[in-house]
């Protein structure tokens, strides 16, 4: 099965050459996408990163696969920011835990709300 969102983290890891910056850019954590590589390498059978103390690196085959897919990437990227736009968020609680979840602010919001 191919997980697309394995590609999108190899390819942001290859844009920004740099975990840290590729963490905050995807809102997950450093150690998330060094696993996520290593699961993507696993399943591709090949080293996709050289990892150093002086930063990261593609290998040849890092290289090669970024090179076939990274326009793909950017597009499907650009399609989700398109049509991802949410507009409300639905929120359901049953009212007996409002107040021992959220206090009285979340009973204030649903009273005003009905009104």
């Amino acid at each position: 099965m191919i997980y697309l969102e394995l590609y999108n983290i190899f390819v942001v890891v290859a844009d920004c050459k740099n975990i840290t910056r590729t963490s905050n850019l995807l809102h997950i954590s450093q150690p998330a996408v060094s696993k996520h590589i290593k699961k993507l390498e696993e399943q591709l059978q090949v080293k996709l990163i050289d990892w150093s103390n002086y930063g990261i690196g593609l290998t040849e085959e890092g290289n090669f696969i970024y090179n076939k897919i990274e326009k793909q990437v950017h597009e499907l990227d650009g399609f989700y920011d398109k049509y991802k736009k949410v507009k409300s968020i639905n929120m359901g609680i049953h009212n007996t835990m409002l107040d021992k979840i959220f206090g009285n602010k979340m009973i204030n919001y649903y009273a005003v709300k009905k009104v």
